[in-house]
């Protein structure tokens, strides 16, 4: 299992999305953007798409933007901006409790051996 999946793993466990997310590496994400959270409400669960060829530190940020992506929007208020404070909280909670537990398991499977 590769360091998506396992931080995906992680994250649906320590931080769980309303619905199930599917986290994929693909060129399917508008170009100006690193990775993108796509609500898929006719199959139920969200798309995250990540732009392939991220370093670690950049697939790790984007991956944590976009997984408050999926935990906030189906909470949001209509006119609620999709980075509203409730999105930055959630973006900086995912941060500490990646930095303080999470790091150390995946860069391990990460990194080459």
């Amino acid at each position: 299992m590769d360091a998506v999946k396992r931080m995906t793993l992680w994250l649906s466990c320590v931080y769980p999305a309303p619905f199930p997310v599917r986290v994929r590496w693909t060129k399917d994400c508008s170009p100006e953007h690193l990775g993108e959270c796509v609500p898929r409400p006719d199959k139920g669960y969200f798309d995250i798409r990540l732009r392939p060829g991220l370093g670690f530190e950049i697939a790790i940020e984007t991956l944590i933007h976009e997984w408050a992506h999926a935990r906030t929007l189906p909470g949001r208020v209509e006119g609620e901006h999709a980075h509203s404070p409730r999105f930055w909280l959630d973006v900086g909670e995912i941060q500490r409790g990646w930095e303080e537990r999470g790091c150390v398991v995946a860069k391990r499977i990460w990194l080459p051996r």
